[in-house]
């Protein structure tokens, strides 16, 4: 969820690393798969998730090698929450993925969470309590699945003019499960007149990085 072009204070920065983190599974041997899957920058597309080739220096069609992404590999934990490597490199990962090796031999056939940062250009909006909240341009993206056929459809509902309010709640789950939060909003009406939109739509192919 995005909240955006407010008339609160909003700070810009630039080059800032942002963390993520990517689930790889090792295989009955202990071994890694080949690729993890990450949000990085592409030249064509501008931010996108890619298949991040962890084999070689030359990666296969339809991902990238790990050298293009501008990823700086951080950490290395256990779906239990150990962590394995706390200054994971990717020669490790490289190791891994050709043989069942430290520090993941161990942990044959569970998940293993990359913790990884990347460049980004961020803007902070700052939400004070000595003065009253501003107006803000709110979107959200979710997708529903079909019962019939199993494919997905992407949504993004749209609301021009929301006010936020104090009563906010966000739950953080340290296991790695899907956590909710509560967002409190009034939506006001625009200019415009339009106080909410639904938006489905299907996203358009990325090519290889």
């Amino acid at each position: 969820m995005s909240i955006m072009l407010g008339d609160g204070t909003v700070a810009k920065a630039a080059a800032q690393d942002i963390s993520r983190t990517a689930v790889l599974r090792l295989d009955a041997q202990g071994k890694l798969p080949e690729y993890f899957t990450a949000d990085i920058y592409d030249a064509e597309a501008g931010s996108a998730r890619k298949k991040v080739y962890i084999g070689g220096s030359t990666a296969p069609a339809g991902m990238v090698a790990f050298a293009n992404t501008g990823i700086t590999l951080k950490t290395a934990v256990s779906e239990t929450g150990a962590v394995l490597d706390s200054t994971l490199t990717i020669a490790e990962l490289q190791a891994a993925h050709g043989s069942a090796t430290a520090p993941f031999s161990s942990h044959a056939g569970e998940k293993i969470f990359i913790t990884y940062s990347v460049k980004a250009t961020t803007k902070t909006i700052t939400i004070s309590g000595d003065s009253f909240p501003g107006t803000y341009y709110v979107t959200g993206d979710t997708y529903s699945r079909s019962d019939v056929d199993g494919s997905d459809q992407f949504f993004q509902f749209i609301i021009p003019k929301a006010k936020m309010t104090a009563e906010n709640t966000i739950t953080l789950e340290a296991e790695g499960d899907p956590s909710t939060f509560s967002m409190n909003l009034t939506v006001l009406r625009p200019e415009s007149g339009e106080m909410m939109k639904l938006v489905q739509y299907d996203l358009d192919p990325v090519s290889a990085g």
